[in-house]
């Protein structure tokens, strides 16, 4: 299984860049099967840790951007 960030890029690929957290998981569904337990944390955790938007940023590839604290909007960069 691929990692997930990506499954994350591929589906944020797939909405055109960016979106919602909802259509974020929705898409995350599609290409990464099965899901299951709690990955929609995982989602959120892999997001925060690859974006240097965020305050879990932790170095690593800065692959997403957050379209603001609390927005719930994700894009790919």
């Amino acid at each position: 299984m691929k990692p997930w960030k990506e499954d994350i890029s591929t589906a944020l690929i797939a909405l055109g860049g960016r979106g919602s957290l909802a259509e974020i998981y929705a898409s995350v569904a599609r290409v990464r099967q099965p899901v299951r337990g709690q990955w929609q944390a995982t989602v959120r955790h892999t997001l925060e840790r690859h974006s240097s938007d965020s305050e879990n940023y932790r170095g690593c590839d800065d692959l997403f951007f957050s379209e603001g604290i609390g927005t719930g909007l994700w894009g790919l960069r």
